[in-house]
């Protein structure tokens, strides 16, 4: 029986070691260079708008700005009455649906980069959210995520990813409060086939469906992790954390054809839908974000790739010339 015991107690110090170290290896040790947390004013204390205090603080590009000033403000925490500080509230008015496509405003978009014109192949973005108690799930909608190349260039309301021009990767809820992640990149036929991956010719790939639930009226915190792997390989990476739980873990995707694109912004971008009123809110609701945090690591250099092979043919057709030469020397 001691032997029972004494065997018990190893493997329950193993389990819990095991699990520790298991957590410290999927988040904590990524080894990030530079961290950037949102500012988050005193509730209804600014003297401008929610807007501007954000374009101004959070290094957003005004010319990237979807969405009426009057959808963001800074509120108390609903959720948490203990809470001193602010959260950001996103309002999604009745019938509203995509804040390019609806006549009613519902929701934002915008780009932030607060490490400047730096580009990365590795980043982590972190956010809590919480949905409105009653929330009409209805078919679904957009949630923030990360976004490569330069920002606003496409990769979002159907305007694809050829793996030159940018891509994006942000979340998605869907009916009943199912999560997932939504993708504007190359996708071929071995990625399309790939379980719980849903392609569409128009629009975005859908991965992992369901891997993620929401609850009304509930904080949840969400943490994004993308790699970009090696241009024009299936290796790029992507793992997502729902509450410090790993729920989807992806290592075959590509996310560029070529090193001119790299992990650039934070896309923020919120609204219900889909592109027709199918998709919008029956009701008018809200969002709430806090703790908005992204961590990168070291920049990397963009280089042209295009060049670079144009530079490789140059030099093996040089050194062709230079052979056929020299055996046509040889042979007079």
């Amino acid at each position: 029986m001691n032997v029972i015991k004494w065997a018990l107690v190893h493997l329950c110090v193993f389990t819990t070691l095991w699990h520790t170290v298991h957590s410290q290896n999927t988040v904590d040790s990524l080894n990030f260079n530079q961290t950037w947390q949102a500012t988050f004013p005193a509730p209804e204390s600014s003297s401008t708008s929610a807007s501007n205090d954000i374009a101004e603080k959070w290094s957003v590009a005004s010319s990237n700005f979807f969405g009426a000033s009057e959808d963001l403000s800074f509120v108390k925490d609903p959720f948490n009455q203990s809470e001193t500080g602010s959260v950001l509230q996103v309002l999604y008015n009745e019938g509203s649906f995509s804040p390019k496509a609806s006549t009613q405003t519902g929701g934002a978009e915008f780009f932030m980069q607060p490490f400047g014109d730096q580009a990365f192949d590795k980043a982590l973005l972190t956010y809590d959210i919480a949905f409105d108690n009653n929330f009409p799930w209805v078919m679904g909608g957009k949630l923030p995520g990360l976004y490569g190349g330069p920002p606003g260039s496409g990769c979002s309301g159907g305007s694809q990813s050829d793996g030159t021009n940018c891509f994006s990767m942000r979340m998605m809820w869907r009916t009943g409060g199912a999560g997932e992640a939504y993708a504007y990149i190359p996708h071929s036929s071995d990625l399309c086939s790939t379980p719980l991956t849903m392609c569409n010719d128009e629009f975005g790939v859908s991965i992992s469906r369901g891997l993620i639930q929401f609850k009304p009226a509930i904080w949840s915190k969400l943490q994004m992790y993308v790699e970009t792997g090696t241009a024009g390989q299936n290796n790029g990476i992507l793992k997502i954390w729902q509450d410090g739980s790993l729920v989807i873990s992806r290592t075959d995707l590509q996310y560029r054809s070529n090193n001119m694109i790299q992990l650039s912004s934070i896309m923020f971008s919120t609204f219900f839908g889909g592109s027709s009123s199918a998709w919008a809110t029956p009701t008018t609701t809200h969002t709430y974000f806090k703790n908005i945090q992204l961590q990168v690591g070291p920049p990397v250099k963009l280089t042209d790739s295009r060049a670079s092979s144009t530079t490789a043919s140059h030099y093996l057709f040089v050194t062709f010339i230079t052979l056929f030469i020299v055996l046509i020397t040889y042979m007079l």
